[in-house]
């Protein structure tokens, strides 16, 4: 038995079937001497295509991008105690710059994804991208303590954005490999 005339049933069993016409792609066809080119869906396509050089360089892209992000974040850790002695603050006051970031992140994470749905993913990556590089260089000079907290929630907008990468990367790894690709790459970015 093939393996292209099998069928997953449930998650246990595979039953032999015949693919319909009607789910292959359309092969070229000659009507009233004009060819037709063949159609594919966005998931045949990448199905088709395979896994290249493409999908490497894609990774090692986002996957930059998501080390940038990560080290962003994890700045914090390093940065807070000289921003408690600058400004003297109080334990309270050091947690919520933390907070702000994840605030950011989390009330732009929604909208990047909706913004990315209208107008593509790479366009929000990248613009998130440089979003979040612009106003952590501004973070750098803030004046006072309110505007560095303000900054820091720009900056989670960012962060919120180039996440999208993770799913610019499942819409274009076909199937078969996305079950180790996916993961790998998160075990990877961190």
């Amino acid at each position: 038995m093939s393996n292209d005339k099998l069928q997953l049933v449930n998650s246990i069993q595979l039953q032999e079937f015949e693919p319909n016409e009607d789910e292959a792609p359309k092969s070229p066809t000659v009507q009233d001497g004009k060819e037709e080119e063949k159609t594919y869906s966005v998931e045949q396509a990448v199905e088709t295509i395979g896994f290249g050089r493409f999908h490497i360089l894609l990774f090692l892209i986002m996957g930059s991008a998501n080390i940038v992000e990560a080290i962003e974040i994890m700045l914090l850790a390093v940065v807070s105690p000289e921003v408690r002695c600058e400004w003297h603050l109080q334990d309270w006051q050091v947690a919520l710059v933390s907070t702000m970031v994840f605030f950011g992140f989390m009330t732009c994470g929604a909208l990047s994804g909706y913004v990315a749905d209208r107008y593509g993913r790479w366009k929000v990556v990248f613009g998130a991208f440089i979003w979040g590089a612009y106003f952590s260089l501004l973070t750098s000079f803030s004046p006072s303590y309110g505007w560095f907290i303000f900054l820091r929630a720009m900056v989670g907008c960012g962060v919120a954005g180039t996440s999208q990468g993770f799913v610019l990367k499942t819409e274009f790894i076909p199937a078969k490999y996305r079950g180790y690709l996916l993961p790998l790459s998160q075990v990877s970015d961190r």
